[in-house]
């Protein structure tokens, strides 16, 4: 009997020594995964600069913030096209449209080409508002297992209603931002025949979705006393609905998760009672009061810089908060957790009593994305688009050049847009960072 037991205890230790080189991460729990990017990230040229239709989606250049994140799920067994897809969608038109357009035909065709019932969804920002809108909405084909959100403004956000009312650029933005609504703007007003028109008119105009993401809570204060939203001249009924039937994600996926990150001020309240001025009458500008200071700062330590913690948590879901880590910095930080959440090591499928011997004994080994793959803002932008039948070149201070057949600036930090088999295809330049000189 002694030996039996000393022959067992030596298979347990034996198994524990080997259990390291077997806890390895499966595949893919069975479920492709559908990325749905933030505002900005999605980009079709002849679309976002001439409004029309090309299907030709990518990363506008410079603007693929979820790099590490794919090339961590690519290291844990997932494919693009096959089991991973991402869901580009026009983030200028309002949510409810643009869920029904770009993500529900998105899911069809990862279930179709994965040959599964089900997806799991990542969503980023605003692209979290879209994978909300599907799930709570009577289109629900109970078609998506898990659903991840990263700092998505689930009750709004203050930095929206200062572009929306004020037609400025809220202080936290980065050089990306403002570029990619530059570019946007000044080829719209072209393209729409509208030379005249001038901001917030024209961001309301070009950018409805925007409204879609103002707050849904007293945040404009007057007097000392926050106004009610029904005082307001514009009320974000899209989100107030959405929030209403909220408890429906919980009903409607096996599991849900929350990222957020808290680094820095991030703008909460707005106080109005600044003197309102000719240009606030004639471009209908801060239609609830002129706001004191002028422009509005961020005044709460407790967000992202763009997405107040109190927006990106949302009922009891589950919540993972990164301190240090702005907006778009989330995805980067959130990549390592994500991919266990789709695709759990194999220890997460043991009893919980065993697992945490095992876990005493070995450590899971960790599948990472390459370093040089998080996103680095830039610090500058250049950027003008040329008309299709023009042949010209660029030349930096340094006398290299940028061309249709050349590039010696290099791929990470200029880009000729161009499509010489395209007669209408407009030149977009972009340089990143450029260096100061003629």
């Amino acid at each position: 009997m002694v030996d039996k037991y000393r022959k067992i205890a030596f298979l347990g230790c034996l198994a524990l020594f080997f259990l390291p080189f077997f806890t390895v991460h499966a595949e893919y729990d069975g479920n492709p995964v559908v990325l749905v990017p933030g505002m900005l990230a999605s980009f079709d040229k002849k679309l976002m600069l001439h409004d029309i239709e090309d299907n030709k989606w990518g990363f506008i250049w410079r603007g693929n913030v979820y790099k590490a994140l794919i090339k961590e799920l690519e290291n844990y067994g997932y494919e693009e096209g096959k089991t991973l897809f991402i869901a580009y969608y026009d983030w200028r038109k309002p949510v409810d449209e643009t869920y029904k357009k770009y993500l529900m035909p998105k899911i069809d065709e990862a279930r179709a080409k994965s040959g599964k019932r089900q997806v799991d969804i990542v969503a980023h920002s605003m692209g979290g508002l879209l994978a909300r809108a599907y799930i709570q909405s009577n289109n629900y084909q109970d078609d998506v297992n898990k659903i991840v959100m990263m700092g998505t403004p689930n009750k709004g956000s203050t930095e929206a209603y200062v572009v929306w009312e004020g037609g400025i650029y809220p202080n936290s933005w980065n050089v990306f931002y403002k570029w990619g609504f530059d570019v946007l703007h000044w080829n719209l007003k072209r393209t729409r025949k509208l030379p005249n028109i001038q901001p917030p008119l024209s961001f309301r105009e070009f950018f409805p979705s925007l409204r879609d993401v103002l707050p849904t809570t007293n945040f404009v204060k007057r007097d000392g006393t926050l106004l009610s939203l029904s005082e307001m001249a514009e009320k974000n009924n899209f989100l107030i609905d959405l929030n209403s039937s909220a408890h429906l994600i919980k009903s409607r996926v096996k599991e849900a998760r929350i990222y957020a990150g808290l680094s820095g001020k991030t703008m909460d309240e707005i106080i109005i009672g600044g003197i309102c001025t000719v240009d606030d009458n004639t471009y209908n500008r801060w239609r609830d009061g002129h706001p004191n200071p002028d422009p509005p700062t961020a005044d709460s330590d407790e967000g992202d810089e763009t997405v107040l913690l109190t927006s990106a948590k949302l009922l009891d879901i589950e919540n993972y908060t990164y301190d240090g880590t702005s907006h778009i910095k989330i995805p980067d930080d959130a990549r390592a957790s994500v991919s266990e959440f789709f695709n759990p090591p194999v220890l997460a499928y043991l009893p919980q009593p065993f697992r945490r011997v095992v876990q005493n004994f070995v450590t899971v080994p960790t599948v990472r994305a390459d370093e040089s793959d998080l996103y680095v803002a830039p610090d500058s932008m250049l950027s003008f688009t040329v008309s299709p039948n023009v042949d010209f070149e660029v030349t930096d201070p340094d006398g290299k050049i940028l061309s249709r057949t050349e590039n010696q600036l290099g791929e990470d930090n200029a880009n000729f847009d161009d499509d010489p088999s395209d007669p209408d295809d407009i030149i977009l330049v972009t340089i990143r960072n450029p260096k100061v000189g003629k």
